[in-house]
């Protein structure tokens, strides 16, 4: 109701056109769209996600209840969660508990695109 206006009334089947996410503020590094916005009673929260490159120098950290399982659509994508790091590419996927801190950071000077789907 707060990202459209008006409240989530689908619950058999919605799709979501390309480019056509709703955006939403959830962490100022990164560009999300929710792909299931008009969707009732989600169990998931199915995000395309943004990163541009410079951006989260420090590799500030968030946090959340749940699990987060990002999967790498276009770009390099700099993950850090807890005290483990490593480089995801397009195709590659990780699957975390995110009440660990987390961060991400786009690397090789390109925007990176991922799919986050986090299930509170």
């Amino acid at each position: 109701t707060i990202l459209t206006g008006e409240a989530p009334r689908l619950s058999v089947c919605a799709v979501t056109r390309k480019d056509m996410g709703v955006s939403i503020d959830r962490a100022e590094h990164y560009i999300y769209k929710n792909l299931a916005y008009n969707f009732n009673h989600r169990k998931v929260e199915p995000l395309h996600v943004t990163v541009e490159p410079g951006v989260n120098k420090n590799m500030e950290t968030n946090s959340h209840p749940g699990h987060e399982f990002d999967y790498v659509l276009e770009g390099s994508l700099r993950l850090k969660v807890g005290d483990h790091e490593t480089v995801l590419g397009p195709g590659d996927s990780a699957y975390y508990d995110s009440i660990h801190p987390h961060a991400m950071q786009a690397v090789g000077g390109v925007t990176c695109k991922f799919l986050a789907i986090v299930i509170p």
